[in-house]
């Protein structure tokens, strides 16, 4: 079929070809039959020329010879006129005949020839005016006047024998080219007819392939239906796997988190209260335990927002240098408490301010260091941060070193999939769930980056995690990122001390969680009401407002009966309730990216996760509560008497320890982060008993201390050891 299609459009296209060519060759041989026409025409022309050069030649005699047998002046003004017509004519025929010399040379003979005889006419003319008639007359009748009208007659003669012959030559080429120019469109014609048969016959067949084809078609288009049916029920059916899928992770994200910030929440009021020491360990165990359910299920929720696509980084200006030493901070007592060295090496030329998500490079670091400090029993942990150029691109790149127990080879590959560990005794010897590093890798390729191991079994091995990044400009002057949907006229507001008898409105169904969250807000001093649903929280603002005592924050769940979260919050802001007069807060156990945006929509101002710690609690009232008019200190009388001696002891301890490092001419790099972690603690405590300008001392050196170089750290603990003894004496 396909060699018959070819010898078809070979003998279509030869036909074409050869109907083109017998085209083109008769419109060539008609356009050279009218060029051969105009040479004939021109011919023609002079031919026309010549015949009346001798006409005026012959008309100029007569009226002269009829001037000198008559005198008449009608003869002489007819002869000037004569002579004036005759001069163009010769100068057109050379004109015309310029293209052949010869007869160029024959014209301009002529024109001599005329022009003399013309002047030996004028003379014979004015001899006679003058009288003298016989030499008139002897002007003609001699031997030179007759050879040169002899020449004269012989050059006319010359010259018509010359055009006709090139008219007769040119007039046959002209009938030729005629003739060929027909006989080629003639062919044109034919074989035109010819393919237009050809053509029709061949369409003929076409249509008559094509009604086979479609009698085959309408044969399988019950199958093809039947296929297309399947394959939509399979995507309806994977759409609905994948809402499931996602429905089912939202609940469970919610059923886990209400009981877990019970267990988390109780567990931190327990921990500020008078315990023995077998108490406060079993109290630390279950905040432990908590805690790592809670990050099991974070792991669990972002390895399922990768792969549904809806995990999303931002590119935020942050403080790099302070994100990685936070990081080695964090990690590092843990990691030399089980005598592992601890090295630390953060490039100077790493820069501080970059745009980027913070908060994603500081999930992958610390999971890097947890492993390695994870699967490392003896040597070091080497942590290593520089800037580098990698393929022409400008990268961070941070490396991980460990001498833990390594990875084979063939196993390399696979630690970056999901739930897949090296080795199937990891899990029983180290724990872990395999999703650390899978989530990291894929947060690593969100942000542009890659995630690489080379390792050797029973040496050790390196991560290095590679990123692009972006230097801030001078037009990216903003402030750095802090909480991402915090306002940063908010921030900038918030209050360094503690601002207790603030009016709060709790919106909780969930007994528990009831119970939890007023006791953290009486624990913090805060004068908190609780609404049992949506509907009775709008109710219960406007109420009081109506009373003359607003809230100033509400505190609001999403899953409600009746009035959800959501709706009740939408109801507050069409009431009147701007978010500068009435802050609302969503604290709910919902955690997905479209929960958050929910929230936002509805005129919320955060989104709180459960559980929440009770720091973390206090930080948000105090960054979105408005100012009270009046605040009064938190009563220490709130605490125990055990446990206020406890915090003296506590305050008594950190003093001397900033005492002592502040007259030491060289502080340590361990030295500086058990201070840290100290100043981290009490800052946090201070503020519960009234001792804001303790705490708010504590966290500016902290500050310091994580910001400052070596040899600055003795003169910082000095500043605050000077800032510190006026309020203690």
């Amino acid at each position: 079929m396909l060699l018959r299609l070819n010898r078809r459009s070979a003998l279509y296209l030869a036909g074409v070809a050869l109907l083109i060519i017998c085209a083109g060759s008769g419109m060539w041989l008609f356009a050279r039959q009218r060029v051969a026409d105009g040479w004939v025409r021109h011919t023609l022309e002079i031919q026309t020329k010549l015949s009346d050069i001798q006409v005026f030649a012959t008309r100029a005699e007569i009226n002269r010879r009829g001037y000198l047998l008559t005198g008449s002046s009608e003869n002489m003004q007819t002869y000037l006129a004569t002579r004036r017509a005759v001069l163009p004519l010769l100068h057109d025929l050379a004109v015309a005949v310029s293209d052949n010399p010869p007869q160029l040379a024959r014209a301009r003979q002529l024109h001599d020839a005329i022009l003399a005889r013309l002047d030996d006419m004028a003379l014979s003319m004015r001899l006679y005016r003058a009288g003298r008639r016989a030499d008139a007359i002897a002007v003609f009748s001699n031997s030179q006047s007759h050879a040169r009208t002899a020449r004269l007659l012989d050059l006319m003669t010359t010259m018509r024998a010359d055009e006709q012959r090139l008219l007769a030559m040119r007039s046959s080429r002209s009938g030729l080219l005629q003739r060929l120019a027909e006989a080629a469109l003639g062919t044109s014609s034919l074989l035109i007819v010819l393919l237009v048969i050809a053509v029709g016959w061949e369409r003929r067949q076409r249509l008559q392939a094509l009604a086979e084809l479609n009698a085959s078609l309408e044969r399988d288009i019950e199958q093809r239906k039947a296929l297309e049916i399947q394959l939509k029920a399979a995507r309806v059916r994977a759409e609905e796997s994948g809402r499931a899928k996602s429905a089912f992770l939202a609940n469970m994200s919610h059923e886990i988190r209400t009981p877990m910030n019970g267990v988390i929440g109780f567990t931190d009021l327990l921990l500020t209260g008078d315990l023995s020491d077998v108490q406060r360990r079993q109290a630390e165990m279950i905040a432990d335990s908590g805690r790592a359910m809670m990050r099991l299920l974070n792991d669990i929720l972002d390895l399922s927002k990768v792969e549904a696509g809806q995990m999303k980084v931002s590119d935020d200006a942050f403080d790099l240098r302070h994100t990685l030493k936070g990081c080695a901070k964090l990690m590092g007592p843990a990691i030399e408490q089980r005598g592992i060295a601890f090295r630390r090496e953060i490039a100077d030329d790493l820069p501080k301010v970059i745009f980027g998500d913070g908060l994603r490079l500081r999930q992958i670091v610390l999971n890097l260091l947890g492993n390695a400090a994870k699967f490392t029993s003896a040597g070091a942990i080497a942590f290593r941060a520089r800037t580098i150029d990698h393929a022409g691109r400008a990268m961070i790149e941070i490396e991980i070193e460990d001498s833990g127990i390594g990875i084979a080879a063939e196993h390399q590959a696979a630690i970056f999939d999901h739930f897949v560990q090296a080795d199937n005794q990891i899990a029983s010897r180290f724990g872990g769930t395999g999703l650390g590093l899978a989530i990291s890798a894929q947060l690593a390729r969100l942000m542009g980056g890659e995630l690489r191991v080379k390792s050797e079994l029973g040496v050790g091995s390196i991560f290095t995690l590679r990123l692009p990044y972006r230097l801030p400009a001078a037009s990216d002057l903003v402030p750095l990122a802090i909480d991402p949907f915090a306002e940063p006229a908010a921030v900038a507001a918030a209050p360094a001390l503690p601002r207790t008898g603030l009016h709060i409105l709790v919106a909780e169904d969930h007994d528990v969680n009831q119970m939890l969250i007023l006791s953290m807000l009486e624990q913090l001093g805060y004068r908190a009401e609780l609404a049992r649903d949506g509907a009775e929280a709008f109710a219960m603002t406007v109420q009081a407002r109506t009373a003359g005592d607003p809230y100033a924050l509400v505190l609001m769940d999403m899953q409600m009966p009746n009035v959800d979260g959501c709706e009740a919050s939408l109801k507050i802001r069409a009431s009147g309730f701007a978010p500068s007069s009435l802050p609302i807060l969503a604290l709910t156990a919902n955690a997905f990216a479209d929960d958050i945006a929910t929230c936002l929509n509805a005129g919320m101002q955060a989104h709180l996760p459960k559980p929440i710690k009770i720091t973390e609690l206090d930080g948000a009232i105090r960054r979105w509560a408005p100012q009270p008019s009046a605040a009064k200190p938190v009563g220490a009388d709130r605490f125990s008497p055990q446990l206020r001696e406890r915090y003296a002891a506590r305050k008594h301890e950190l003093i001397a320890m900033i005492d002592e490092l502040a007259r030491s001419s060289r502080v340590s790099d361990a030295q500086a982060t058990d201070a840290c972690s100290l100043l981290h603690k009490f800052a946090g405590s201070a503020e519960l008993f009234g001792d804001g300008g303790m705490g708010d001392t504590a966290r500016k050196l902290e500050v310091a201390l994580t910001a400052c170089a070596r040899g600055e750290r003795s003169g910082h603990f000095r500043q605050a050891i000077d800032a510190i003894r006026p309020a203690a004496a």
